[in-house]
């Protein structure tokens, strides 16, 4: 069972975020034998910084005709993270980056690193004393060396992908429906299923034209409880079941709400929760094996 907390509307945890794009085709349908892969911001740098990276990788991985993208769910494709170090020798540093590819269940399938050395000082893991928001001395490196840097390691891995790693026949993806939602005020039953379906297509991952359509299809149980202060204690229990009605998994969310957010019309209260639930329900789909569970005879 998966808890989560219901945070405001901001950036998904990696490696989801919405698509920029606007709802555009997603790279991994465009070339349909060669695995994708999803590029995670790198870690360990000043903010602003790792997901310039990760966007520059993704281009450079599908100029060289690998599917790829910073925005979607992984689940049959590869995950590639990176964390930034830095080294330093007289007046000469270099800014190292370790990157490790993943599959979906985790294994690793290639670790190297790239650098990019400067005269310039850096330091890409020392937060200035007493102000952890902040970074010492860390300063952009040029747009040529990063360029450099994301094709360096996107030639290699457009290599690993294209030439060495087997392509095993990708199995039928689950089709996702919000069969039902429960137990809310006002508008917020429907309004939560709406907002379900609408941030699990935006986060790529696949929903039924109907919830009857679907293979793992989502029931949502919502309790409120009075609070003192004008406030509801929000309780929902999300059930994911196959067709036949067996349970494939469960995760809950709960948080203290105003009483007004609730009342009548959800509104942009529906959306917070459903993008704080997405990683719940990757991982639900991720550790129970839905795809063999949905297609095993």
């Amino acid at each position: 069972m998966s808890a989560l907390l219901i945070g405001a509307c901001g950036p998904l945890p990696k490696p989801f975020k919405p698509d920029v794009n606007g709802g555009a085709p997603s790279p991994f349908e465009q070339l349909g034998d060669i695995p994708g892969i999803v590029v995670a911001p790198v870690e360990n740098t000043p903010p602003g910084v790792g997901g310039p990276i990760a966007d520059s990788i993704a281009e450079s991985l599908r100029r060289a005709n690998t599917p790829a993208t910073t925005a979607g769910a992984l689940l049959d494709g590869y995950l590639l993270e990176g964390r930034a170090r830095t080294i330093t020798w007289g007046a000469r540093h270099s800014i190292v980056i370790d990157w490790t590819l993943t599959d979906r269940r985790g294994a690793i399938l290639d670790q190297r690193s790239t650098n990019v050395v400067t005269d310039i000082p850096v330091q890409a893991n020392t937060p200035v004393q007493n102000r952890p928001d902040e970074w010492s001395l860390w300063r952009h490196v040029g747009e040529a060396d990063l360029k450099t840097t994301s094709q360096t390691i996107a030639s290699a891995l457009a290599a690993l992908l294209q030439r060495n790693i087997p392509v095993q026949q990708a199995r039928p993806r689950p089709l996702l429906g919000v069969a039902s939602v429960t137990g809310a005020s006002g508008d917020g039953n429907e309004s939560l299923r709406r907002a379900f379906e609408a941030v699990l297509r935006r986060t790529g991952l696949p929903v039924a034209a109907t919830p009857d359509a679907a293979t793992v299809r989502i029931h949502g149980v919502v309790k409120l409880t009075d609070l003192e202060g004008g406030q509801k204690k929000l309780d929902i229990t999300w059930t994911f079941r196959r067709p036949d009605g067996a349970e494939i998994g469960v995760m809950t969310q709960h948080n203290a709400v105003q009483d007004g957010q609730v009342k009548t019309r959800w509104g942009p209260l529906a959306y917070d929760i459903t993008l704080a639930a997405i990683d719940g329900v990757v991982n639900i789909l991720r550790k129970m094996d839905a795809y063999d569970a949905i297609t095993r005879p």
